[in-house]
C-alpha cells in the first residue's frame, strides 16, 4: 500500500519502530519494508518485540508498548503542526471534549457544526439518526 501511495505522489509518513523493522524481514515482495518507503519514518523507540516487561515464568516479555508509543508520536506530532499555524497567525480548529466544563456539549457542537456534513450519520442537534 505505501508503495502504491508513493507511485501516485502520496507522501507517506510511517509511525514505526526502526529497531524491530530492521531485524525482521520484509514480507513485500519488493523486499522494502515501511521505514524504507516511507519519505518520513517517526521511530517510536520500541523495542524489538514490541513487548517491555520480563515476568518470571514467562519465556516472552508482556506488555505491549507499540499503541501507546504511537499515540504519543501522533499527539506530538498534531502539538507541533498546531504551533507551528499558530505561529504563522493561521487560526486551528482543535476540538474540545464535550467533558469539560459547564458549557463543555454546546462549545463542541458549535465546533463540529462547519464539518457535520463530512461526518455520516451525524446530527449537530445531538440527535443521532441511525
Amino acid at each position: 500500500m505505501a508503495l502504491g501511495f508513493r507511485e501516485r505522489g502520496i507522501p507517506v509518513v510511517a509511525i514505526t519502530s526502526v529497531v524491530q523493522s530492521r531485524q525482521s524481514r520484509s514480507r513485500h515482495a519488493s523486499g522494502r519494508r515501511l521505514f524504507e518507503v516511507a519519505e518520513v519514518a517517526v521511530d517510536t523507540g520500541v523495542p524489538a518485540g514490541d513487548a517491555a516487561v520480563a515476568l518470571p515464568g514467562l519465556d516472552t516479555r508482556a506488555g505491549a508498548c507499540s499503541t501507546v508509543a504511537g499515540a504519543a508520536a501522533i499527539q506530538s506530532i498534531l502539538v507541533e503542526a498546531v504551533a507551528d499555524l499558530l505561529a504563522r497567525g493561521r487560526p486551528v480548529p482543535v476540538l474540545a471534549s464535550a467533558n469539560v466544563g459547564d458549557a463543555g456539549e454546546e462549545v463542541y457542537r458549535r465546533q463540529i457544526e462547519p464539518y457535520a456534513a463530512r461526518i455520516p450519520y451525524y446530527d449537530v442537534r445531538g440527535r443521532n439518526e441511525s
